[in-house]
C-alpha cells in the first residue's frame, strides 16, 4: 500500500521556519483550536448542520488577515458566534460576562451534548459512533449499498493476458456533491467468477469543473481473464462529462492501444444512449450523449446520478450522560485570547436553546454545489491541516503516550502550509505531521495519479547498521552484490534515509526504518539516484542508477509449501499464506506434532491463526487488551474506556507439541494481536524481532482535495494492561539479520527456532 506515496517520501526539501508573518501563524493557531472545541464539542443545532469543511477553508483565510489580537478576537466572534450560543472568546484573564442559555421554563427539555465512542466521524462507523444526545446528527447516504452505478465497455483480453493495462478518459466534472467518481476495470475469470484488475482506491476523479482532464488507472491482467468490463461509475450524487475513453496495453515497445468501438462517441445521436457501452440502469441515473465543445470533438455523455442527500436523524445516548446544561469548559485557545464555551444545552424536540433557525441550513444542502477542492490552493491546505490536527489531537487513543509537543507540531505544520504547495508538497508536510504521533497505522492518502512506475534494479536491505544490495538485476550494473552503499545524492546514507524517516509514521524504529529502506528502491521512470557504493577489494565508486517499470515486479524465488515438515518432528506452517479451510484439513496432523513452528512475519490470511490460538489455550480467557475511548470533553479532559477482548475458549484438536511462534517488525495490527497472546498466554517460545508496534482497529479522517489520513481508532496493550504502543510485542529470542546470513541466503530467525527446538 506504499507505493502511493513512494514519490512523495522520495525526496524531502527543508522546512522553513517562516510563513508570511509569525503573527499569522498565530491566529491560524488559535482558530485551529477553537475550531475542534466547537466541531466536536458544542452541541448546539447550527454547529451540527454546519459544512466544517468549507468553513475550515473559509476560516483559515478570514483569521490570517487579522492585524492584532483584537481584531482575531472580533474575526472569530463573527465566524463562530452563529454557530456557538454561549460560547465568549475573551483576553486571556479579562472579566468576562457570559451570556445566558437556560430558557425561562425547561418543562419537558432534556441535555443534549456530545458523545464520542472514538471517532464518530470517520470513515469506519462500524466501530466508531459521535452521537448529539437528545438531538440529531447529519447522515450522510451510505457509500456502498446499492448505491453505485455505471457507464462500461465489455471487450475480450486477448492478447492482454498477463500484460499491464491502462485505462483513461477525459473528464470533466459538474458536481459531485456526497458522491464520488471513479474510473473502474473488472475482469471475468476463466471460471466466469470477477475480479477487480483496477479502481482508483480513494482517489477520486481529478477533473475539476471549470477544465476537462484527462484521468488514469493501470492495472494487471490475470492470466486466466477471459474478459474486460471497463467505465466510470458514480456513487450517490454526481454530475460529469466523459469522453475519449482509452485502454492501452504495455509491451516491450511502449504502451499500445487496444481498439475500441465508440470511445468518442461522435457518432451517437445528440440525446439517445450511447451506443455499445452498458448502463447500470435506474430511474435515478442519466446517461446521455450531448453536444459539448471535448479535447477530441464535438460530442461527450453527460453520465448523471441523483439520490438523497443527507439526512438528520434524532439520537440518543450512548454510554451515561456525564454532563448538565450549562455546564462549560475554559480553555486558552492562543495568540492572547482564551474561550469560555457551555459543552451541554437544554433541547427538546424543536431543538436547542437557545433557538436557531437551522431548518435553513439544513434546506441549502437541497441546492448547493460543493466546490472541488484542490491541495494548489493555500487555504485547503491550511483546512486539512487543521481538521487532522483536531481529529488526533481529540479522538487519538494514546494520547498518553505521546513522545512529541503536539502544539508545536501543529504550528511547524501551518507554516509549512506556506512552502509546500501542489499536491505533492501538502503530501509531504502531511506525512511529517501525522508521522510525529509514531502511529504505525498512520498512512496520508493522496489524490497523486500513479506517481510511481519505477523501481531500481537493485534489493536492498539494512542490516547490522549498513545499507547492503543484497541482489542485483541488472547485469551491465558493476557493482558486487554484497556491496554497502554509503551515500546517496552525495548525503551519507544514514542522513538521507533519517529524512525519508521523517515522514513515515511507525511504532517501533526497525519499523520505520525497513519501511524507509523499501519506499526508496521506489520512483519515477525518469528520474535516478547517485549511489556511493562501497566493495571489498575495491575503491568507493559513484553510481548513478535509474528506475524502471521493468524492475517493478520482479520474479522472486518461489517460497517452499506453506504447510511441511522440515523434518520427522518438526512441522512448519506459514501463517501469513494459508488459509483456515486448508489448514483445519489437517488440524489431527497439527495437534499430534512433536514441534510446531508457526510463522507470522507479515499478516494473517484469514483466522486460522486464531483457531490455533484456540487449540493451544488450556484455560478460558477473560483478558481485557482493547480500549475505545468514550468522551464527551475535549483535550480528553475527561475520558472513559470500553474494555474489550476476545474471549479465547480452549478447542480441540489440542496441540500437544512444543511451539515456536516467529515474528518481526512486518508483523502488525492483526498480527501483533495474536502475537500477544502467543506471549502473554506463554503459549510459545517467540524468535525474531519485536512486532511494529501498532495496533487498533483504523479509521479514516475525509480530507478536502482527495486526502484521506488513516490512523488507529482503539487502544492496544498488552494482556496485562502494560503499553503496546511504540513497543510491539518483544521476542523471546531476539534474531536480527547479520551480513553472513543476508548475504547466504540463510532464513536466520527460522534457523534459531529450529535450533532451540532440537536443544
Amino acid at each position: 500500500m506504499f507505493k502511493r506515496q513512494l514519490a512523495a517520501l522520495f525526496t524531502f526539501t527543508a522546512l522553513s521556519t517562516q510563513a508570511q508573518t509569525s503573527r499569522q501563524i498565530d491566529h491560524l493557531q488559535a482558530f485551529t483550536k477553537l475550531y475542534g472545541y466547537v466541531r466536536y464539542f458544542h452541541p448546539s443545532d447550527m454547529a451540527t448542520v454546519t459544512d466544517w469543511d468549507q468553513f475550515a477553508v473559509t476560516g483559515a483565510a478570514a483569521v490570517e488577515k487579522a492585524r492584532d489580537t483584537k481584531e482575531l478576537q472580533s474575526t472569530l466572534t463573527t465566524l463562530f458566534g452563529p454557530l456557538a450560543p454561549g460560547l465568549t472568546i475573551y483576553p486571556k484573564g479579562a472579566p468576562i460576562a457570559l451570556p445566558g442559555i437556560t430558557p425561562p421554563d425547561t418543562t419537558g427539555m432534556c441535555t443534549v451534548a456530545w458523545q464520542h465512542y472514538g471517532y464518530g466521524e470517520g470513515l469506519n462507523t462500524r466501530t466508531y459512533n459521535s452521537v448529539r444526545a437528545n438531538g440529531f446528527v447529519k447522515k450522510m447516504p451510505p457509500a456502498n449499498n446499492n448505491t453505485v452505478n455505471a457507464i462500461a465497455t465489455q471487450l475480450e483480453t486477448g492478447a492482454a493476458r498477463g500484460k499491464r493495462i491502462r485505462w483513461s478518459a477525459a473528464i470533466k466534472i459538474a458536481s459531485l456533491e456526497y458522491g464520488s467518481a471513479q474510473l473502474f476495470m473488472r475482469g471475468q475469470l476463466d471460471n466466469d467468477s470477477w475480479v477487480f484488475v483496477a479502481n482508483m482506491g480513494n482517489r477520486q476523479l481529478a477533473g475539476p469543473a471549470r477544465d476537462w482532464k484527462r484521468d488514469t488507472i493501470y492495472g494487471k491482467v490475470p492470466d486466466n481473464m477471459k474478459a474486460l468490463s471497463a467505465g466510470v461509475f458514480i456513487d450517490r450524487n454526481g454530475s460529469i462529462l466523459v469522453d475519449d475513453f482509452k485502454l492501452e496495453m504495455e509491451t516491450p515497445e511502449g504502451w499500445q492501444s487496444i481498439p475500441l468501438k465508440n470511445a468518442n462517441f461522435e457518432e451517437d445521436k445528440t440525446g439517445e444512449r450511447p451506443a455499445n457501452w452498458d448502463g447500470a440502469a435506474s430511474p435515478e441515473v442519466i446517461a446521455r450523449v450531448r453536444e459539448v465543445a471535448t479535447p477530441s470533438g464535438k460530442q461527450a455523455v453527460s453520465f448523471e446520478r441523483k439520490s438523497p442527500g443527507p439526512t438528520f436523524p434524532s439520537t440518543k445516548s450512548i454510554f451515561d450522560l456525564a454532563v448538565k446544561p450549562g455546564d462549560r469548559v475554559i480553555k486558552e485557545i492562543g495568540a492572547g485570547l482564551e474561550i469560555n464555551m457551555p459543552v451541554a444545552l437544554w433541547g427538546d424536540s424543536t431543538g436547542t436553546y437557545p433557538r436557531a433557525d437551522y431548518q435553513s441550513a439544513i434546506r441549502a444542502y437541497e441546492t448547493r454545489i460543493n466546490p472541488r477542492y484542490s491541495a494548489d490552493s493555500l487555504h485547503v491546505r491550511l483546512a486539512n491541516v487543521i481538521i487532522t490536527w483536531n481529529v488526533l489531537q481529540h479522538f487519538h487513543p494514546y494520547y498518553q503516550e505521546w513522545a512529541t509537543d503536539w502544539n508545536n507540531d501543529l504550528r511547524i505544520a501551518l507554516t509549512a502550509s506556506y512552502t509546500q504547495a501542489g499536491q505533492a508538497g501538502h503530501l509531504r508536510s502531511m506525512q511529517r505531521l501525522t508521522a510525529r504521533l509514531r502511529d504505525g497505522h498512520i498512512y496520508v492518502i493522496s489524490p497523486l495519479q500513479n506517481p510511481v512506475n519505477g523501481a531500481m534494479p537493485l534489493q536492498l536491505k539494512w542490516v547490522e547498521d549498513r545499507l547492503l544490495i543484497t541482489r542485483v538485476y541488472d547485469s551491465s550494473l558493476s557493482i558486487q552484490r554484497g556491496a554497502q552503499i554509503i551515500a546517496i545524492n552525495g548525503v551519507p546514507t544514514e542522513k538521507f534515509i533519517s529524512d525519508m524517516e521523517a515522514g513515515i509514521s511507525g511504532g517501533t524504529e526497525l519499523a520505520i526504518r525497513q519501511t524507509a529502506v523499501m519506499l526508496m528502491q521506489y520512483g519515477n521512470s525518469d528520474s535516478a539516484l547517485t549511489l556511493g557504493i562501497r566493495s571489498a577489494g575495491t575503491k568507493d565508486a559513484q553510481i548513478r542508477i535509474g528506475f524502471n517499470r521493468k524492475y517493478m515486479s520482479m520474479p522472486q524465488p518461489a517460497p517452499a509449501p506453506a504447510f511441511r515438515f522440515i523434518d520427522q518432528k518438526t512441522l512448519y506452517i506459514a501463517l501469513n499464506r494459508i488459509t483456515w479451510p486448508e489448514l483445519q484439513k489437517k488440524l489431527d496432523t497439527v495437534a499430534n506434532a512433536p514441534v510446531l513452528v508457526l510463522d507470522l512475519r507479515g499478516y494473517p490470511r484469514d483466522e486460522a491463526a486464531n483457531q490455533l490460538i484456540s487449540r493451544l489455550a488450556t484455560t478460558n480467557d477473560s483478558s481485557r487488551w482493547m480500549h475505545i475511548p468514550c468522551s464527551w470533553l475535549p483535550d480528553h479532559e475527561e475520558t472513559a474506556w470500553q474494555h474489550l477482548g476476545w474471549n479465547v475458549r480452549p478447542a480441540t484438536p489440542h496441540i500437544k507439541g512444543k511451539v515456536y511462534f516467529l515474528t518481526n517488525s512486518s508483523a502488525i495490527s492483526w498480527a501483533e494481536s495474536i502475537a500477544g497472546y502467543m506471549k502473554d498466554m506463554k503459549l510459545a517460545t517467540i524468535v525474531g524481532e519485536s512486532t511494529s508496534g501498532a495496533n487498533g482497529d483504523v479509521n479514516t479522517i475525509a480530507l478536502l482535495g482527495g486526502y484521506q489520513v488513516r490512523f488507529s481508532g482503539l487502544k492496544v496493550t498488552r494482556h496485562d494492561g502494560s503499553q503496546h504502543y511504540m513497543k510491539g510485542i518483544p521476542p523471546d529470542v531476539l534474531v536480527l539479520p547479520t551480513v553472513r546470513g543476508t548475504l547466504n541466503g540463510e532464513d536466520e530467525i527460522l534457523n534459531k527456532a529450529l535450533e532451540l527446538s532440537r536443544k
